[in-house]
């Protein structure tokens, strides 16, 4: 762990000596979202200990030309992935839930529902359900109050109602 803040801590050393060597115009420029930062190696230019502080920190510091092929395979298949769901199978969904009395056979469609897999598709759900979430919950926590807001209403309902035949009849 000591090595990677050491790692961090000659980066901010360089990118402090970098900042350093900037003009008024550049830094201006560089703030407003004007201008680009790259920082490069010139073959015939001594070299200088912004480069040197640079290269040493680690061999992941490419060159903007150069980006990381793994972060635009991600890129792709993500933009690959994300195909638009048919509102039908979410009142398919919508439907079956509500007529559902039995928390393990919710958690059972919702598992195999293809359409539903991520945060955003079950906050859809959420939301024609009339279950109200918050943005900070994660995944699981929707995915148990969809089952509690179907399901678990209607078991307890069910519950409730064999409670009180119990306690109608004679004793």
């Amino acid at each position: 762990m000591r090595h990677r803040k050491d790692e961090w801590g000659q980066l901010l050393i360089a990118f402090g000596m970098a900042l350093q060597q900037l003009s008024h115009e550049e830094y201006e420029q560089l703030v407003q979202g004007k201008g680009r930062w790259r920082f490069t190696s010139e073959p015939d230019q001594p070299s200088s200990p912004v480069h040197e502080a640079i290269t040493s920190f680690s061999p992941a510091v490419r060159p903007l030309s150069d980006p990381l092929p793994e972060l635009q395979e991600q890129r792709k298949k993500a933009s690959r992935e994300k195909k638009p769901v048919d509102d039908a199978l979410f009142q398919e969904s919508t439907q079956v839930l509500l007529q559902l009395t039995n928390r393990e056979e919710a958690r059972n469609y919702i598992a195999q529902a293809k359409h539903l897999s991520t945060k955003a598709d079950y906050e859809r759900l959420a939301q024609m359900l009339g279950i109200r979430i918050r943005k900070s919950e994660r995944k699981d926590e929707i995915i148990e109050k969809i089952i509690e807001g179907t399901a678990g209403l209607k078991a307890n309902a069910i519950a409730m109602e064999r409670v009180n035949v119990l306690r109608r009849l004679p004793t």
